[in-house]
């Protein structure tokens, strides 16, 4: 038995506001507990203003502590002092001396952000930077539970990152295989295929919930981001209009009652504000349209997207609380994570659907395809799931033998 704790830092994860780093966080915690016999976590959550927080139901075994990353905590000095072209670096080098005693005291370093280590939000000069100050402290660092790449946009940037990832990062836990592949043709060995950790994550029934249970196995979930409605092309349309014909579409056509559920709530970025919006916009005609009260957490979102008939998303680890709890899931694709994850569990990519192409009417004929093939999806999913969660779980093995070294 072990006498002293293995020491267990995440960094690179954002507060649970965002429902998806929340899961991220409560699936890991479930990887460790079954591979560790004695685990102590820290999470360092990145935070652009120091309001979020992390929910207090999971402090009890997981020490969380914000990191507030945004200009607008930034001392005016160094604005002042240094270059626009150099502020970025000299920020994020603050950043990290503020996490440096968290580093030291650990004995391995989890970075599971999930989609960091992409294009989908920039070049990600950031996470290359905390690896390489990670490594200079003499600590294993591990980029746990991800999608990576492809990096072909990034110019002459690529071969920084590739360079990073093949020889500066001790291990790459992948979560589809696109990733998988990409890396191993750009010469990385130290890739290994896992499983997103909130595959793991259980459910929990809310409290108070206002559509009972039978109605909700009747109904169509919606999750959509201000992300994607920045990209969806709206033929011409005010984005606003489109979007309330969609909703309108789907209850109509498809015939039965959609649930708008949100999944980021973010000060910068928040899925509960639009989906208000959208259902004000509608007006008088709301009947059996629905929008899911404020504050629910990961998991008790997920219960809720357990019971329905179909789910429809944008937000990645919505769609893993949907394609996980064994539900036809179309997957609204904004990157290269909704497509791996798709062709990994069917073998195909059929209910996926790029955000720059979708149209009202090819979202409806593919939800309703999901709807039809409703016993063949969960028949495929039931099968492949314990697979996918060993899978997952085996990425507590590769972090010990990691260790053990």
């Amino acid at each position: 038995m072990n006498k002293c704790p293995t020491k267990i830092l995440f960094v690179g994860n954002g507060p649970n506001s965002n429902r998806g780093c929340e899961a991220i966080i409560r699936g890991t915690k479930e990887i460790l507990e079954k591979t560790f016999n004695n685990i102590e976590c820290t999470n360092i959550y990145n935070v652009m203003n120091n309001n979020e927080s992390y929910r207090s139901d999971i402090e009890d075994t997981i020490n969380h502590k914000a990191l507030p990353i945004s200009y607008k905590s930034f001392s005016d000095r160094i604005i002042k002092t240094a270059s626009l072209r150099y502020a970025t670096l000299i920020w994020d080098e603050l950043c990290l001396k503020q996490i440096l005693p968290d580093i030291r005291n650990s004995d391995i370093v989890l970075s599971v952000g999930g989609d960091n280590y992409s294009l989908d939000y920039g070049i990600p000069r950031r996470f290359i930077q905390l690896g390489k100050f990670v490594k200079k402290q003499g600590k294993p660092f591990v980029i746990f539970g991800a999608s990576v790449g492809p990096f072909d946009n990034a110019g002459r940037y690529k071969k920084t990152i590739i360079n990073h990832l093949s020889k500066e990062v001790d291990q790459i836990h992948v979560r589809e295989k696109l990733s998988f592949d990409y890396l191993v043709a750009h010469g990385c060995r130290n890739v290994f295929l896992t499983a997103d950790p909130a595959f793991l994550m259980p459910t929990l029934r809310p409290e108070g919930l206002e559509l009972n249970e039978n109605y909700l196995t009747s109904a169509i979930g919606l999750n959509l981001s201000p992300l994607i409605m920045k990209r969806i092309k709206t033929d011409g349309l005010d984005p606003n209009s489109w979007v309330r014909q969609m909703v309108l579409h789907i209850r109509d056509q498809i015939k039965r009652p959609v649930v708008l559920i949100y999944h980021v709530t973010s000060s910068h970025t928040d899925d509960y504000e639009l989906l208000a919006n959208i259902k004000n916009s509608l007006g008088n005609d709301t009947n059996d349209i629905h929008l899911l009260k404020e504050g629910m957490s990961a998991p008790e979102l997920k219960w809720v997207i357990s019971k329905l008939s179909c789910f429809i998303g944008s937000r990645t680890h919505s769609t893993i609380a949907s394609l996980s709890s064994c539900v036809p899931t179309v997957s609204i694709a904004y990157s290269l994570k909704a497509w791996g994850i798709n062709e990994e569990l069917f073998g195909h990519t059929e209910y996926v659907l790029s955000s720059e192409n979708m149209t009202i009417d090819n979202l409806i004929k593919t939800t309703m395809k999901a709807l039809h093939e409703h016993s063949i999806i969960k028949s495929t999913l039931s099968n492949k799931m314990e697979a996918v969660k060993s899978k997952a779980l085996e990425a507590g093995n590769h972090l010990l033998s990691l260790l053990s070294k």
